[in-house]
C-alpha cells in the first residue's frame, strides 16, 4: 500500500498499530531476516546488533507504513515457507531481491492504494489485496 490514505482502520477490538515490514542481511548470518517493526528498519537492525551476531545487520528493504504489519509479515512467511531456515526463526534462504519482491507483493504494492472514492451514504469499505490481506475502513459521512 504505497502511501495509503485510508480514513481509519476499523476493528471490533483495538486496531493494530501501523508499522513496516523489513528485510535485513548480515554477512555473519545465514539467510535474510524478515520481520516487522512499529519503528524504522534501521532502528531494528541496530537493536539486533548484539554480541551474539558477528557482524551488523544491514537494511535490505523497508516497506512503507502498513496498517497491520503483523498480517503482512505472516503473509510473507507463508509465501516464503519453503525457503525458511527453521520453522521458529525469521530467517529465509532467499536473495535480497526475492525478499523484497515477497514483501512488496504481500504489502499489496501493485498497485498502491492512495485514496478510495466512497459513494454518499456508505460508511464502511472493504479493501482486499492479491495476497488475501483484507482491511476494513470506516469513512466519515
Amino acid at each position: 500500500m504505497n502511501g495509503a490514505t485510508l480514513c481509519h482502520q476499523h476493528n471490533k477490538s483495538a486496531a493494530p498499530a501501523a508499522g513496516r515490514v523489513y528485510a535485513l542481511s548480515s554477512k555473519g548470518v545465514n539467510g535474510i531476516k524478515i520481520g516487522f517493526t512499529l519503528g524504522r528498519a534501521n532502528e531494528r537492525a541496530s537493536a539486533l546488533n548484539t554480541t551474539s551476531v558477528p557482524l551488523p545487520f544491514e537494511v535490505v528493504y523497508e516497506s512503507e507504513l502498513v496498517p497491520n504489519p503483523r498480517a503482512v509479515e505472516a503473509a510473507v512467511f507463508e509465501r516464503l515457507a519453503a525457503s525458511r531456515v527453521a520453522p521458529n526463526r525469521e530467517f529465509f534462504k532467499v536473495t535480497p531481491a526475492e525478499a523484497t519482491a515477497a514483501i512488496e507483493a504481500c504489502v499489496g504494492g501493485e498497485p498502491g492504494v492512495s485514496e478510495i472514492d466512497v459513494p454518499a451514504g456508505v460508511n464502511e469499505v472493504i479493501v482486499r489485496f492479491a495476497n488475501s490481506l483484507k482491511i476494513v475502513v470506516s469513512c466519515p459521512s
